[in-house]
């Protein structure tokens, strides 16, 4: 194995690791936040007692989160060190700012949650609560900007030539809210809400069926019950709405053109084909119900990856983009020219969307 192969492998076990903390933390706040309101509206110390217990797995939760994570932002250095160099004013930033605002926020009022049962009042312990919930979403909001900056960069431009070339901010909320962001946090703000939720399900339902401690197991049961069914409907209309823009990812990431048409038809979510003299042979296929094609009807990606031989090249604007007539077979130009063409640069590969034909 080289260099890159044995650093991939490193920062992919590190941060797979690392992220099965974060989105528990985020979920479990939720949980937390509603039994202590609902002991401190009906004073009931079943509530008191099972929110007691979680406070202790949120802070093991917590505490692996923070450790995993530190050995994490290392890694961007000592692995990727060139890559750091060139957008580290602007992914550093970010990750600055979770740490400033987000990570600051839940680890002050966390010492109150953990350490403050007997030494402020009911109300401000539950406020402290709160803010640690807030806390962690917060936290997610920036690394999920930061992420998310990576696959559709915006509010910067590049500074320098060669080696000494580097990103820097031009628009800071342009940053923030670059393309991608606020549907990516909404699917994760869901998906972690999820996991806690199902976590606290889980350990009840596990309590419940041994019979032991039921008094407490079954009414957290059906608190973490009511919330996943809740975020469990959410994510499926979350996802609905991120249709496209996943479609979109997964073809700039395959190895193979994908493409998006305009009518509506089912989705092919995986294919494995093979591309030979403009003919697609498609070897497997796994396609999506009707239901949920209706999302391609507004427009149509194609994507390729500059690699994919017969392809027509096209410039605009000064960028290179390829568009993949393999995927279409040998009249792919021929549909193409009714159609304007627009490129967004991703990063390492364009996207060029085809819009509408003009009236």
């Amino acid at each position: 194995m080289d260099v890159e192969i044995l650093a991939r492998i490193q920062f992919a076990f590190t941060i797979a690791f690392h992220y099965i903390y974060p989105p528990l933390s985020i979920g479990l706040g939720l949980v937390l936040v509603i039994m202590e309101g609902l002991y401190l509206k009906t004073g009931n110390r079943i509530y008191e007692q099972a929110v007691r217990f979680w406070i202790r797995i949120f802070a093991l939760i917590f505490g692996i989160g923070v450790a995993t994570g530190i050995i994490m932002e290392f890694e961007f250095g000592t692995n990727w060190a060139t890559y750091s160099k060139y957008v580290g004013d602007i992914f550093g930033s970010a990750l600055a700012a979770e740490g400033i605002f987000a990570f600051a926020l839940e680890s002050g009022f966390l010492g109150i949650l953990i350490f403050g049962w007997n030494r402020v009042g009911p109300r401000v312990h539950f406020f402290s609560t709160i803010m640690v919930f807030f806390g962690s979403l917060f936290s997610a909001v920036w690394i999920v900007v930061a992420n998310s900056w990576q696959q559709t960069p915006a509010g910067f431009h590049i500074v320098g030539e060669g080696l000494n070339a580097r990103a820097e901010i031009t628009d800071f909320w342009a940053m923030v809210f670059n393309p991608s962001s606020v549907d990516r946090m909404l699917h994760v703000w869901v998906g972690a809400i999820l996991a806690g939720a199902f976590m606290v399900l889980s350990v009840n339902a596990w309590y419940i069926l041994h019979k032991k401690h039921e008094e407490i197991a079954r009414p957290t049961f059906k608190i973490s019950l009511i919330v996943v069914t809740i975020f469990s409907l959410l994510q499926l209309f979350i996802g609905h709405l991120l249709l496209p823009a996943l479609l979109a990812v997964a073809g700039i990431e395959g190895n193979e053109p994908a493409v998006r048409r305009q009518e509506i038809e089912p989705v092919a979510i995986h294919a494995d084909a093979t591309l030979a003299d403009q003919v697609t042979a498609v070897v497997l296929e796994i396609v999506l119900p009707d239901m949920l094609a209706g999302a391609r009807a507004d427009g149509e990606y194609m994507i390729g990856n500059g690699e994919v031989e017969d392809a027509v090249h096209q410039e605009r604007s000064g960028f290179d983009c390829w568009i993949a007539d393999a995927a279409l077979g040998t009249d792919a130009v021929d549909a193409v020219n009714p159609f304007d063409l627009q490129q967004v640069d991703v990063g390492l590969i364009d996207l060029v969307e085809v819009a509408k034909p003009a009236a």
